[in-house]
């Protein structure tokens, strides 16, 4: 898989300004953004609102199997995970994630040095038809694979919240970090259906190869049954995301042209 990455430094004057801004939030987490979050086609959204009700009209509730909390989050509230706890969504169908476009968006804060299980669909830590997000010390990343081949894309991140978006389209598999292209890959037209069911904090190489169960918070999990475009991708985020993270008197902007 050949990628191309752009690292684009900025003078520490620059970044002094950038530290001086406050973390942007959508509409001070009233839940409004300045531009118009795509709606159609949700096949489950979990506002996490204090539960796991799923208010895209699909009834895809959440099912809790630990002692998850709730706190102030990116968007209202936001679901917290203590380390032993899981979601899954029993009643989303196998069919979902097979050949056709999708895509994954949720909001997370996550310790930058956590390798732990985010959001996905697949039955054995190895290669077998699935999709699977994680966390990595000082990255995130998308694996969508068959039972005979794989393909991840990695991205970099840092602590605080950091915005992330999975795309699945026709050809091509995309992830955005903070509404940036971080990665992409082509890809054939795989079939990824599995009888896992979709869950967070669920992968099942939690505990195989270094994985852990989540500690930290996620946010407004969005999944629709169409790949979304980079202008979509990008209204969930309302201007730059400035965090915690920038201590090395530099910013790097990741960026990439999609086809």
């Amino acid at each position: 898989m050949f990628v191309r990455r752009i690292r684009v430094r900025f003078p520490s004057a620059a970044v002094a300004l950038c530290r001086a801004l406050p973390l942007i939030v959508l509409a001070a987490a009233s839940g409004s953004s300045a531009r118009a979050q795509p709606t159609d086609s949700l096949l489950l959204h979990l506002e996490f609102e204090g539960d796991l009700l799923d208010s895209s009209g699909n009834a895809h509730h959440g099912v809790d199997t630990g002692t998850l909390g709730f706190d102030t989050g990116i968007v209202g509230q936001a679901t917290v995970f203590s380390g032993d706890d899981s979601v899954t969504m029993p009643s989303v169908p196998d069919d979902a994630f097979s050949t056709a476009p999708y895509s994954v968006t949720f909001w997370f804060d996550v310790p930058q040095t956590l390798q732990a299980s985010l959001v996905g669909k697949r039955q054995i830590c190895n290669v077998s038809p699935f999709f699977d997000i994680r966390s990595f010390p000082d990255e995130v990343n998308y694996a969508i694979a068959t039972a005979s081949a794989s393909n991840v894309l990695v991205g970099p991140r840092d602590d605080g919240w950091r915005f992330y978006a999975a795309v699945r389209e026709d050809g091509w598999i995309r992830l955005y970090l903070d509404g940036v292209l971080a990665d992409q890959a082509p890809l054939p037209p795989i079939d990824i259906e599995n009888t896992a069911m979709l869950g967070i904090s669920t992968s099942p190489c939690i505990g195989a190869d270094g994985t852990q169960m989540l500690e930290g918070s996620l946010d407004d999990l969005r999944i629709y049954t169409r790949s979304l475009t980079a202008e979509e991708v990008k209204s969930f985020v309302p201007g730059l995301i400035f965090g915690d993270g920038f201590e090395t008197g530099e910013l790097d902007a990741w960026t990439q042209t999609v086809p």
